[in-house]
């Protein structure tokens, strides 16, 4: 999931996420690698918030074979860059996360906030 929105006083936001519950395999962090490496690029210093609610990493022979831990990591690297080119990263934990998964998105943020699961379903 990617986008943009809208603070109150009208200041853009980047929204890019891993939703609902599903787990992050290379597809998933590559993807979500590219959408924040793009925005660490951009000229706007507009923060990106991270949706999290992902059931962990993906746990496939195929994933593991072709090394998802270095895609994970590539995933934080990406967040991690993007809050040194001055984009404030925020991690919304509003479902579940375990393992890797958790570790190369909420943790990987400058910021992170959780929510109860029950308070958004």
């Amino acid at each position: 999931m990617f986008g943009k929105g809208a603070l109150a006083d009208a200041a853009r936001v980047h929204v890019v996420g891993a939703t609902a519950g599903s787990p992050i395999g290379i597809n998933q962090a590559i993807w979500l690698s590219a959408r924040v490496l793009k925005i660490a690029r951009s000229d706007d210093a507009a923060p990106i918030l991270f949706l999290v609610d992902t059931s962990s990493q993906r746990m496939s022979r195929r994933d593991e074979l072709l090394g998802l831990n270095e895609y994970l990591a590539h995933l934080a690297k990406s967040l991690l860059l993007a809050e040194a080119k001055g984009h404030c990263t925020i991690g919304l934990l509003y479902g579940g996360s375990a393992a890797g998964a958790f570790i190369a998105t909420a943790l990987a943020c400058g910021t992170l906030a959780a929510l109860p699961a029950r308070i958004l379903r």
